[in-house]
């Protein structure tokens, strides 16, 4: 099953869906975290937040 397009983000954004789509699953190559687990958003969230 395909997850839903992130209309509301992309358009917060100013990206296009697959530009977020590649930069998420970007992220969870390079750090291992998945934003689609909650404990992986939130730890990427705190991530984000201290740098």
């Amino acid at each position: 099953m395909t997850p839903p397009a992130p209309a509301a983000p992309t358009r917060a954004l100013h990206l296009h869906a697959n530009t977020l789509t590649y930069r998420l699953d970007r992220w969870h190559e390079l750090t291992g975290l998945d934003h689609r687990d909650y404990m992986g958003l939130v730890t990427s969230r705190t991530a984000v937040g201290c740098v």
